[in-house]
């Protein structure tokens, strides 16, 4: 438990940074939908006439911005970009920051096993990660009740359900790229590269998804990138997970979580 203190009280800093920088993503795009939403039809006809791939680029494709849902769903892949850029740090840096930092030999020696410390720093990176996805959400109701209000109909509809949704395919996402950093760390020897080369998945996974909104004929591409998996477009509108995700969301996460418990004991650490 003292493990989970020390490691909650050394990643306060910058999970409070990244819910200020999602909160300010949310609360500025939902700010401009006011302004937006009066002029939405004439947007609606520059958006038909935008190339594909410039709207691919920009999250926008297969949305409809004249609404606060489509407006949300572009809003919500950004902030989706963060999360996922933020539970990659947090999953690579939590374990290797011992070797980082040279502190390995102050936590290692004491009378608890690497497991036992493994399983503290994931327990206060799984909290960090859920309570971000809280924050996410949370704010998400703040800003849509000042800003479109008409919206929030009731939690089973409209824009107060896309919200619930969207929170809770996030999540799924956020856990496959945490472990994706926490497997990275305990693979890769040296501890100053596993932070960049999680942070470098996350972005070849993004890119490849990208591609496949600029052309359908990569869509069986959409297995390789989580981004694919609860897409703000196909969730809005009724939406709803498609099993084939969940069970590969599932997969994912279980495997790279028993590649940092099998692989991190048996490192020889960099003292």
């Amino acid at each position: 438990m003292n493990i989970v203190l020390r490691e909650l009280k050394a990643n306060f800093k910058s999970f409070l940074f990244w819910c200020l920088g999602i909160t300010a993503i949310i609360a500025g795009g939902m700010g401009k939908y006011a302004g937006f939403s009066s002029s939405a039809q004439s947007i609606s006809s520059i958006i038909d006439k935008t190339p594909r791939a410039l709207l691919a680029i920009f999250g926008m494709s297969g949305i409809d911005m004249s609404t606060a849902r489509g407006f949300y769903a572009v809003i919500f892949l950004y902030v989706m970009i963060a999360s996922t850029v933020y539970s990659s740090m947090l999953g690579a840096g939590i374990i290797s920051k011992e070797e980082r930092d040279k502190t390995s030999e102050f936590l290692f020696t004491k009378p608890v096993s690497r497991v036992s410390v493994i399983t503290s720093k994931i327990i206060a990176a799984l909290f960090y990660t859920m309570l971000y996805s809280i924050v996410a959400m949370a704010v998400s109701f703040v800003v849509a009740s000042m800003v479109t209000p008409e919206s929030l109909d009731g939690f089973g509809s409209g824009l107060a359900r896309d919200i619930l949704v969207l929170s809770a395919g996030m999540l799924f996402v956020q856990l496959i790229y945490l472990f994706i950093g926490t497997g990275m760390a305990s693979l890769i020897k040296k501890p100053g590269a596993a932070t960049g080369s999680a942070t470098g998945v996350m972005l070849v996974t993004y890119f490849i998804a990208m591609v496949i909104d600029m052309t359908e004929k990569l869509d069986f591409l959409k297995y390789l990138t989580p981004f694919k998996y609860f897409e703000p477009k196909k969730l809005i509108n009724g939406g709803s997970f498609e099993p084939v995700f969940i069970f590969i969301s599932v997969m994912l996460i279980a495997l790279f979580l028993s590649a940092t418990y099998i692989f991190f004991p048996k490192r020889d650490l960099n003292i």
